[in-house]
């Protein structure tokens, strides 16, 4: 695949993913999925944090810069070691409004705890308080692109499979 004329870099990942939704109409009483709340113990961190996060860099500090432009649109929200305070899971989440088909569908991207972390309930909270912002912005169904492991992750939580295929990314 080719950059498009002016593009920085082009990336496709092709790990077998899945597209999975969420529908506040048609899944769980009251709206979107009820996680179960974290478990407690010595890796659990604190909510979700405010998009003030000033040590992430890299890619993950474009998505910040959205969230920063569109707050009503997009939101991030991380987990931090209880102990270091470092960043141990992050989520993002949007709402496009005023997009012609796109009505009413929200999304949530890099959604990711870090290994150490895993398996704590950091990811359900990430889940969780992105969905919450998501729904209360107006969003009545959620879709999410994952991996083998994300999908088994977000199934037990109310999504559902809606098709299999291939993710492509055109950076600037």
């Amino acid at each position: 695949m080719r950059p498009r004329p002016g593009s920085g870099s082009t990336a496709r990942w092709t790990a077998q993913t899945s597209v999975v939704s969420a529908s506040a109409r048609a899944g769980s009483r009251g709206g979107w999925p009820r996680p179960s709340p974290p478990s407690s113990g010595p890796g659990t961190a604190p909510p979700p944090s405010p998009p003030e996060v000033p040590d992430y860099s890299g890619p993950l500090q474009q998505e910040l810069r959205v969230v920063r432009s569109e707050p009503r649109q997009a939101w991030h929200a991380v987990t931090r070691d209880p102990a270091h305070g470092n960043i141990s899971g992050a989520g993002y989440s949007f709402h496009p409004a005023g997009i012609a088909g796109l009505h009413r569908l929200g999304g949530i991207h890099h959604l990711e705890v870090l290994p150490a972390y895993q398996r704590q309930g950091l990811a359900t909270a990430l889940l969780s308080a992105t969905a919450r912002a998501a729904g209360e912005a107006g969003a009545e169904d959620l879709a999410v692109n994952a991996t083998p492991q994300g999908y088994a992750f977000l199934s037990r939580r109310g999504f559902t499979l809606l098709g299999r295929g291939k993710t492509f990314v055109l950076g600037f």
